[in-house]
């Protein structure tokens, strides 16, 4: 991590800036959160010098011509940004650190310089469950870092009205609310997946229970919808869901590409995704811009993010979710509406104005 030398000059010019990019190669959401920041900050921000810093090995660049990548020790994360990413600031001589991964490093915590993205704060509550002995550690990391929120100058963000409220109520304090959207996935290239049947459904789920995939196979099979399958989406095929939902007219294919995925929305005919809780929800979006009808929870944020352009359902009442399934399958009124509004609410998140938000946010905290 070599020095940058200071060329910004005056306040009016580019600012720059440090933007950790520790999870640019994942493929979980986070991954792509990051992936769509980048892109929209590259092409839509020409007063932004961004400088990604990333962990060695990492594979993924974008906008090369635009942006310059920093490399680091792939260390675990907590000590990856507690550490390395105060340091690098610090070489790099960068005007504003944004940290966007719901935490931040406490070198910072008094800084006007720092922003920090909160995606959630499902953490913090009680009904959340995690699956392995890491997913406890980062539940208490993120728990101990987000609380000085309410002691700190660092500006927050967040990606909906519902985090906003909660990060209110928790910590009293305002967040700017900057929605996620999906150029960059929906432009990538298509990858043939085989193997998919004539006809099908998504569900994008996981082993996690709140993401309620149990109860979305049993409503799916209580549709009985003729010719119909269920993809299952973000569960290993030998997990116990899959062992024991597997077969007939449930599919669980396993891991696979982002160039998959988008292969798969394309040729979909409904996404269900019914989770009882998220901190945004991008299947949701995804299935729309890529022509299907969304089936989601009566319950925010996924409640706010459809905007009236999606079937909401009681994730927990398994009649109305089938009825919704079916609604959504074959019926053909319903189904023309709902594809409308999708195409519609899909427009209002664009990368143009994620950019000009956090390129005002930057501007606003900069070195002075």
């Amino acid at each position: 991590m070599g020095e940058t030398p200071d060329t910004s000059g005056t306040p009016d010019g580019p600012v720059r800036v440090l933007f950790d990019g520790y999870y640019l190669d994942s493929k979980r959401g986070m991954g792509r959160y990051v992936r769509e920041v980048v892109d929209a900050l590259a092409r839509y921000a020409p007063d932004v010098a961004l400088e990604v810093l990333v962990p060695r090995g990492t594979r993924f660049r974008l906008h090369e011509d635009k942006i310059r990548y920093r490399l680091a020790p792939a260390l675990p994360f907590p000590v990856w940004e507690q550490v390395v990413v105060p340091a690098a600031a610090a070489l790099m001589r960068a005007e504003v650190v944004h940290s966007p991964y719901n935490t931040f490093p406490l070198l910072h915590a008094g800084r006007r310089s720092q922003v920090i993205t909160v995606h959630d704060l499902m953490y913090l509550n009680p009904d959340f469950r995690t699956m392995s002995a890491r997913q406890d550690i980062g539940r208490l990391y993120r728990s101990a870092i987000v609380g000085r929120l309410k002691r700190t100058r660092v500006a927050a963000t967040t990606l909906t009205e519902t985090v906003a409220g909660e990060i209110r109520e928790a910590f009293g304090r305002a967040a700017e609310i900057h929605r996620t959207p999906i150029d960059f996935f929906v432009s990538g290239a298509r990858e043939r997946f085989e193997g998919a049947p004539a006809r099908f459904a998504l569900h994008v789920g996981g082993a996690v229970p709140h993401k309620n995939t149990a109860r979305t196979v049993r409503a799916f099979r209580a549709a009985a919808i003729p010719g119909c399958k269920l993809l299952v989406l973000g569960i290993a095929k030998d997990h116990a869901l899959a062992k024991e939902f597997s077969g007939g007219e449930v599919i669980f294919p396993g891991w696979i590409s982002d160039g998959e995925l988008l292969d798969l929305y394309d040729r979909a005919e409904a996404v269900i995704f019914p989770s009882l809780m998220e901190g945004y929800g991008l299947p949701t979006l995804e299935g729309m811009a890529c022509g299907c009808v969304v089936v989601t929870s009566d319950r925010d944020p996924m409640r706010e993010l459809a905007g009236g352009a999606a079937i909401l359902v009681d994730p927990l009442d398994e009649t109305a979710l089938a009825a919704a399934i079916r609604a959504a399958i074959e019926d053909p009124e319903t189904r023309a509406a709902y594809l409308e509004r999708g195409k519609a609410r899909v427009a209002a998140f664009g990368g143009e104005g994620l950019a000009r938000a956090l390129a005002g946010v930057y501007r606003t905290r900069r070195k002075t």
